[in-house]
């Protein structure tokens, strides 16, 4: 964070010298214009306005694990997901839930919690965190505790658990009759989908598992697979001193940003103008997929997550200086997102 504030006060420093009267040598031999000139010379050179697509993991989802049955099945009904967590005694831990459907959880084979439907309170965006539905207790014994998750379809819009863990972990890793490639790959299988008209029914899969086995009730056959991997954006750029690179969706970005769209302005030269549009263009038009992979994908964590649903000024006002520059340079500006 100093670093950058260094970067961005060598950027002003000619600039703020021109509006005050100062006297300011001439672009082509001030030390300070000159210094200025490097530093954007590096960012322009570091900077890359695209992303690398990556499998999404923990780092993207963040501690919210979601189980997406909308995603996994084509129809409605009712389905399954199945984990463990493996504890070094007994003890009670809480567990923040939020689902949009009708929802049962037992613990090694007793009901934990059962309640209906929750989707208009099922997770909710609080500044740099998420709030779910409820906090319940779940008691565990000391080792392997199997965790299965029973849930019918809301009437309507996603189909999906959300599960917040409180000093425990979801996994598959000691889960028997499971490879250990599957148990690496993900912390959930599921199962669906099945007539909704069971979900009061005691089913088969509630007592036992039992791996390469077709259940049919009423429906189509399934059987237990893992959840769909999904792609999500990755910061395709070299990683500066503070975490991030030039092109991060946040104040000091969209600071530098609009420093070196200044220092275009002031040199008149193309090049660094060129810059500050290229910073705003590219998150006009990558908006729709973040959004995207945050809502749709469940990607809470994923990169530049904040140019969505954030209420934090680091991440509403100041990236916006770069637009706002723009708009005051050229009246007619073309791209109407801005």
């Amino acid at each position: 964070m100093k670093t950058n504030k260094v970067i961005f006060s060598i950027l002003c420093l000619p600039l703020l010298l021109a509006g005050t009267g100062v006297p300011v040598k001439t672009p082509e031999d001030s030390v300070p214009m000159a210094i200025a000139r490097r530093v954007a010379d590096k960012v322009i050179r570091d900077a890359r306005f695209h992303y690398n697509l990556t499998i999404a993991g923990k780092d993207q989802y963040g501690p919210v694990q979601t189980v997406d049955f909308s995603r996994n099945f084509t129809t409605e009904g009712l389905a399954y997901a199945l984990s463990s967590v493996v504890s070094e005694s007994d003890k009670v831990v809480d567990l923040q839930v939020g689902h949009t459907g009708d929802l049962k959880i037992r613990v090694n084979g007793g009901e934990a919690y059962q309640s209906p439907g929750q989707a208009d309170k099922a997770l909710t965006f609080v500044e740099r965190d998420l709030a779910l539905g409820k906090t319940i207790q779940v008691k565990l014994k000391a080792g392997l505790n199997t965790i299965l998750f029973k849930s019918k379809s809301p009437d309507s819009g996603p189909w999906r658990v959300y599960l917040r863990p409180e000093k425990f972990e979801f996994s598959l890793q000691q889960f028997p009759k499971l490879n250990e490639k599957v148990a690496n790959f993900t912390n959930f299988l599921i199962l669906g989908t099945f007539p909704a008209s069971h979900y009061d029914t005691g089913l088969e899969p509630e007592t036992e598992f039992n791996p390469g086995k077709l259940y049919n009730y009423g429906g189509q056959p399934t059987t237990w697979t893992i959840p769909r991997p999904e792609l999500v954006a990755e910061n395709a750029e070299i990683h500066q001193p503070w975490g991030e690179g030039y092109t991060a969706f946040n104040y000091h970005a969209g600071g530098v940003a609009w420093a070196i769209g200044s220092l275009g302005d002031y040199l008149n030269d193309e090049k660094y103008q060129a810059y500050i549009k290229n910073y705003c263009d590219f998150y006009i038009e990558k908006r729709p997929y973040l959004a995207w992979q945050k809502h749709n994908l469940n990607a809470f964590n994923a990169y530049d997550n904040r140019v969505v649903e954030s209420l934090l000024l680091d991440f509403t006002t100041s990236p916006l200086l770069p637009y706002t520059h723009l708009l005051l340079q050229d009246k007619e500006q073309k791209n109407t997102a801005y």
